[in-house]
């Protein structure tokens, strides 16, 4: 595995997560990302096991420079992905402070006189991802807390369209059946169309919330819910959008999106946005300094 990553990663990313098992113990789980030079997509588990103490950021930054040192990959950390708890940018803060011992993190720091620290790809909470995956699960469930209940009449209808688009129906996550969840999102995966097309037949967030078109006479307790969904999704990508420019940066250098996705997301404000990327990408690659002719 670490000649692996020595040979083939010249930057990596982590996605991590902790949680709790029925004797109360800590386990921490870590997935290193990264493409080879031939634009493969690659990911290994590269660290699962317990946590030492407890699982504040101070303390898991602290497990995660171990893992960092073990593989020789202090250097080439760009990104951490994790879900919304509030120990996850502490963790990146406190992260950045650790490495900042060793490592200076831009280019200017490297010509100041008497610096002998290499560069580090790292920015501490700039360099945070939200997991999209869980801000969708935060936004479910706030519109599940107010729409308790659905009738069983509307739930048929729903399946019963979204076989129209699927070959198979979707599977459930049962705790105490082995592998439930894998089979469900490999079902998820396969079926990605058709979930999308149904995705587009109901996102009516804004008609809703405003009682307006086919839902002017919408119930209030659906409207309340839409409500709610509505706040916790403008609530996270606000989050997103101030904190890093990591993922507009991806977009950005993909050839098939460029800008595009910024001026449709972010309207008025993508010019901000675009030009904070150009300062960002000036200052991990800037321009090499003109060569003089030399006088004879």
């Amino acid at each position: 595995m670490y000649e692996e990553l020595k040979a083939s990663a010249e930057t990596v990313s982590f996605s991590l997560d902790v949680w709790k098992t029925s004797n109360k113990k800590y386990i921490l789980a870590v997935i290193c990302h990264w493409a080879t030079e031939d634009f493969e997509d690659c990911q290994l588990v590269i660290h699962f096991g317990h946590l030492k103490g407890s699982h504040t950021g101070e303390n898991m930054a602290k497990e995660i420079q171990e893992v960092l040192q073990n593989f020789d990959l202090e250097q080439k950390l760009v990104a951490i992905c994790g879900d919304n708890a509030s120990n996850n940018p502490t963790l990146c803060c406190s992260l950045h402070k650790l490495l900042k011992q060793r490592f200076v993190d831009s280019v200017q720091k490297l010509n100041l006189l008497g610096e002998d620290r290499k560069l580090m790809c790292f920015r501490g909470d700039k360099s945070f991802v939200r997991c999209l995956a869980h801000v969708l699960n935060l936004i479910a469930k706030s519109m599940l807390k107010i729409f308790k209940v659905g009738s069983h009449q509307e739930a048929k209808r729903r399946v019963d369209k979204y076989m129209e688009y699927a070959s198979v129906a979707l599977d459930y996550n049962v705790d105490t059946q082995w592998n439930a969840l894998l089979k469900m999102l490999e079902i998820a995966i396969r079926e990605r169309s058709a979930i999308n097309c149904m995705c587009k037949e109901y996102d009516h967030f804004d008609d809703i919330i405003k009682l307006q078109g086919a839902y002017a006479s919408i119930d209030i307790q659906i409207q309340d819910t839409a409500r709610v969904g509505r706040k916790a999704l403008d609530k996270y990508t606000k989050k997103m959008d101030a904190e890093t420019l990591i993922i507009y940066s991806a977009a950005v250098l993909d050839s098939h999106i460029k800008t595009e996705l910024l001026k449709i997301h972010l309207g008025d404000n993508a010019i901000d946005v675009i030009n904070n990327l150009r300062v960002h990408f000036n200052e991990i690659s800037p321009a090499p300094e003109p060569t003089l002719p030399s006088s004879c």
